[in-house]
């Protein structure tokens, strides 16, 4: 299946508060107005600045990894 961006409703950007969007398989039309189905490690990327990090996920929940400031 081909990943397409979507956007990351649980978080905005930590570096400008812009929307998120992540590099998903799991299908929009799937998600719920409660729950967005991602799969651990896929890309994330911010709408407005360079920022970029990778999802985590476990037991249902999802959230952005630390990242490093280079």
């Amino acid at each position: 299946m081909e990943k397409k961006w979507k956007i990351f409703e649980a978080e905005s950007c930590p570096n400008c508060g812009d929307d998120l969007e992540v590099l998903s398989d799991s299908l929009e039309s799937n998600d719920t107005e409660f729950e967005q189905y991602f799969t651990d490690g896929e890309e994330v990327r911010c709408c407005g600045c360079s920022f970029k990090s990778t999802i985590s996920v476990d037991d249902g929940e999802a959230w952005l990894q630390d990242v490093d400031d280079e």
